[in-house]
């Protein structure tokens, strides 16, 4: 039997439609013992169709829950979660190769994977050491750039000058000076 979701198909859907991300701890596991904030690896999708993300959780563990919308022509979403270490790596291996788009996430998240913490074998509550959350928030941070959306903060700033292809062009009272205004632009 044919593979359903291959390798290569669903780097491509979460290239277009998933998200790559490093969010903070909720809950009891927020901050650490000496005060320093708990992040977790996520990677998630959502589509319409809930046969693809039901192959997706088969093959890759996770979970799935549905997400409807209020208004009225949205369709409900299915979303595909994978919020472990173990899981979001098993995720990476199977597509990392193939990313296009969200490759630097993916890499990012590799690498926050990487400080996955090893307990001591006496299975106590050893602290996880400070330079390992300090490393974890920087990656944080990092992908927080990574997926802003929208223009940066210091590309918003507003221009008031009314400008065309470099050429300021200042309002006229007169018809006439107006034409030519636009005509000298168009040129």
């Amino acid at each position: 039997m044919k593979e359903k979701i291959t390798r290569r198909y669903l780097a491509g859907l979460l290239d277009g439609e998933g998200y790559f991300g490093i969010l903070p701890a909720t809950g009891n596991n927020r901050i650490a013992a000496n005060g320093l904030k708990q992040f977790r690896p996520t990677i998630k999708m959502a589509l319409t169709t809930p046969e693809v993300i039901k192959e997706i959780c088969l093959k890759l563990g996770g979970h799935i829950h549905m997400r409807k919308f209020e208004h009225d022509i949205w369709n409900a979403a299915w979303c595909w979660e994978s919020r472990t270490f173990v899981q979001v790596e098993k995720v990476l291996n199977y597509v990392h190769e193939y990313l296009i788009i969200k490759k630097p996430q993916a890499d990012i998240l590799r690498e926050f994977i990487d400080t996955k913490f090893k307990l001591s074998s006496d299975m106590g509550s050893t602290p996880i050491p400070k330079e390992t959350l300090e490393k974890r928030e920087h990656l944080y941070y990092l992908m927080r750039k990574l997926n802003h959306r929208g223009k940066a903060l210091a590309e918003t700033k507003r221009d008031d000058s009314k400008k065309l292809d470099e050429v300021i062009v200042q309002p006229s009272e007169k018809s006439e000076d107006a034409e030519r205004n636009l005509c000298a632009v168009a040129v």
